[in-house]
């Protein structure tokens, strides 16, 4: 048995096995992403001198206001990628609570399971995780823009990292995703996870590039010159179009915005040209992988 968010009871995927075998047309089975914190170090395959190495991060925090909400857990997974794009290992994780110093809203209690009790008196230690993170590690979050300020506020003197996001960095709507959302894109490859805990998001990115041919390619190339493309001013009509293409909402400079590779650029600014009105501003700027999504 399962329960729904909203309350309801399911039954389990062995209480239906009669009615898939009699239509089975009408059902689509979801695996459990199959890496989890416990079988980290993980190796699948050998390592190759044009292997990829990428470090997950995500937080969980107590809000969506990196000025004024605090990181309540930190997770990292350390993965390594073939010239084929599939995962070779997993070889080490990262997981953390920090005490924000303040109650945690019910609500994020409610999406993360995360309580006062797990967080209080634990602390993030700014020298161990410096030392995980080793040298200068791509670092990869689904939802940079959201992630790497939270980071760098509780962390200031690990501002120099470069960064790439899975969500903005793929363009999964070309690919034919419905979503860019984590879970929507896992369940659209057959798989789920165990969403809003730091450690459990960071493995399941890992494994969704592994799943979609040319993910990580297309991520790599976001972590080159890139080009920031903001729609600002009067973007309310607009605003489903824009995430439809992909864009996100900055909530703090109120713009919306898409990284993009240089040589689409301009497409992108065809796009917002197109359905520009009286209030609404276009702008692009040159961002690296270490200045983007600050």
């Amino acid at each position: 048995m399962w329960t729904t968010p909203s309350g309801t009871g399911k039954a389990p995927a062995d209480g239906r096995i009669d009615d898939i075998r009699s239509r089975p047309a009408d059902f689509r089975v979801l695996e459990r992403v199959p890496h989890t914190m416990e079988s980290v170090p993980l190796v699948l395959g050998e390592r190759g001198d044009a292997d990829t190495v990428v470090t997950f991060l995500d937080t969980e925090t107590t809000g969506l206001n990196p000025h004024a909400d605090r990181i309540m857990e930190l997770g990292m997974a350390r993965c390594r990628y073939g010239s084929n794009g599939r995962l070779v290992e997993i070889s080490d994780v990262f997981a953390g609570f920090d005490d924000p110093g303040v109650p945690i809203p019910p609500q994020v209690t409610r999406l993360t399971g995360i309580t006062d009790g797990d967080v209080r008196g634990q602390r993030l230690d700014p020298r161990a995780v410096k030392d995980w993170l080793g040298g200068d590690p791509l670092v990869v979050a689904h939802n940079a823009k959201f992630d790497r300020p939270f980071f760098e506020r509780r962390f200031p003197g690990l501002n120099g990292y470069r960064w790439a996001c899975s969500l903005q960095g793929i363009p999964w709507y070309e690919m034919g995703y419905a979503s860019s959302s984590l879970p929507l894109l896992l369940m659209q490859e057959g798989w789920f996870h165990e969403a809003h805990r730091a450690c459990d998001d960071c493995l399941a990115v890992s494994w969704m590039l592994h799943e979609v041919p040319g993910a990580l390619d297309s991520l790599v190339r976001s972590a080159g010159d890139m080009t920031l493309v903001a729609a600002g001013g009067k973007t309310y009509p607009v605003r489903e179009k824009l995430k439809a293409r992909g864009y996100g909402f900055d909530g703090t400079k109120k713009h919306w915005t898409k990284t993009v590779p240089p040589d689409d650029a301009d497409r992108e600014a065809d796009f917002l040209y197109g359905m520009k009105q009286g209030g609404m501003t276009v702008s692009r700027t040159r961002v690296t992988a270490r200045t983007a999504f600050k």
